[in-house]
């Protein structure tokens, strides 16, 4: 089974880690990208602010990972 990781501002995706996601902060751009590039091979479902999705809209997925956009 894959990783759920949530990326956004920590007070928007904080709460993810309650249902056993592993919670990346992210508050800017650039912070997001450097998330991004770290993502781990195993990921299976990517959970993204809209300001997430913005930064990194051109950059690949992982293979196989899906990924939800939360809005804000």
């Amino acid at each position: 089974m894959g990783t759920v990781i949530a990326v956004g501002p920590a007070v928007q995706v904080a709460g993810w880690a309650l249902a056993g996601a592993d919670v990346r902060p992210a508050e800017t751009d650039e912070q997001a990208q450097q998330v991004w590039g770290a993502l781990p091979s195993d990921v299976s479902l990517l959970v993204v602010t809209e300001s997430v999705s913005r930064a990194v809209h051109d950059r690949p997925l992982p293979p196989g990972a899906l990924t939800v956009v939360l809005p804000e």
